[in-house]
């Protein structure tokens, strides 16, 4: 058997900033990973997508688009009160690798995929606080 080299990525997560155009102030143009979070109706909060960016204060606005290509994504937002939230994650392939590990990990409704990863083979550590 094949011993994989095992890396931790940590993710400090923002607040939860409600997701309006208002709100677009209070998301830095920095790279990380974000997730869209809804409170459904038994009052819980569900991670409904994750994903990674070169500029989140960019993709934050890009799904409020009305060009947002993802329906589901383009429902949650237009339909329930949703929430974005984000760590600051300056590497592309601990980006891609946390995105990957995130999905697994919570299966969010509306991500079409499983996103690819970044193909380096280590296994992933989330520290998420």
């Amino acid at each position: 058997m094949v011993t994989r080299k095992k890396i931790t990525i940590l993710l400090q997560w923002s607040g939860r900033i409600r997701w309006t155009a208002e709100n677009a102030r209070s998301v830095p143009q920095r790279a990380g990973v974000y997730v869209l979070v809804t409170q459904h109706s038994d009052g819980k909060y569900y991670r409904d997508y994750v994903g990674q960016t070169d500029d989140l204060h960019e993709r934050f606005l890009g799904h409020l688009s009305p060009f947002e290509p993802n329906l589901c994504v383009k429902r949650k937002l237009r339909d329930e009160v949703s929430y974005f939230r984000y760590a600051l994650v300056t590497s592309k392939d601990d980006r891609l690798d946390a995105e990957q590990t995130l999905y697994d990990r919570y299966r969010p409704t509306c991500n079409e995929e499983r996103p690819p990863g970044s193909g380096r083979g280590y296994e992933v550590e989330l520290d998420e606080r």
